[in-house]
């Protein structure tokens, strides 16, 4: 039953490609860009302790800045993710086929 509706949802192998691709992308970015923000935190740490001044109120700024924005990247595709799986199947196609299409 679901794979019925996944091929229908999908009949054109070029979008299901695109939507793959698309998925692909996300799923890179969703753990990359946190992970460059905690590297920055970690240059930002070793920058301030080696520097003769440590200005301890901008270093901890810093760190709760990118603290912040890593947690909501890494949050803003689940809850993405969450809301196109749980649209309606009112939609013209190309959700359910982003829903059917694996990233495997």
């Amino acid at each position: 039953m679901i794979l019925d509706s996944c091929i229908e949802a999908c009949s054109d192998a070029d979008i299901m490609h695109i939507l793959s691709v698309f998925k692909t992308l996300l799923n890179i970015v969703r753990v990359l860009v946190p992970v460059i923000l905690i590297i920055f935190i970690m240059i930002d740490i070793v920058k301030t302790t080696s520097s003769s001044e440590v200005d301890t109120k901008k270093l901890s700024k810093s760190i709760i800045t990118r603290v912040i924005a890593a947690i909501i990247i890494f949050l803003i595709f689940p809850i993405g993710n969450f809301i196109l799986e749980n649209i309606p199947s009112a939609d013209t196609g190309y959700i359910s086929c982003y829903n059917c299409v694996d990233t495997k």
